[in-house]
């Protein structure tokens, strides 16, 4: 989903799930909780606008099935966006520095498609 996209940019983890008799185990298939535990990571500038990763990361998940030509419709993308290898893709198939390298096609031309 979205949110584990973004969170992974800066934020790498690890879930722990709790089983009925005690502590994960790899035998244990119904887990009735988990945590997370999170890290800082040493990514401190994306080389993208954060605001602008974020936007692009949720309209890319916002709807199944979509590609990304669809998706990012509402965000008006740029010709080099609109031009570029993602956008016959789904949100699903992009890593993380894909999802930048978009961005920063999204923010680069001063041209907005209407």
């Amino acid at each position: 989903s979205t949110v584990p996209r973004v969170r992974r940019t800066c934020w790498p983890g690890r879930s722990v799930r709790v089983g009925r008799s005690g502590w994960w185990s790899p035998s244990a298939f119904r887990a009735t909780s988990s945590w997370k535990s999170l890290r800082r990571n040493n990514v401190i500038d994306l080389g993208c606008d954060f605001r602008k990763f974020t936007q692009v990361v949720k309209h890319g998940f916002g709807q199944r099935r979509k590609t990304l030509r669809n998706a990012l419709k509402p965000l008006n993308p740029t010709e080099a966006a609109l031009s570029s290898r993602f956008m016959d893709k789904r949100a699903e198939q992009l890593s993380v520095a894909e999802f930048i390298e978009l961005t920063k096609l999204m923010e680069a031309g001063p041209e907005q498609n209407a």
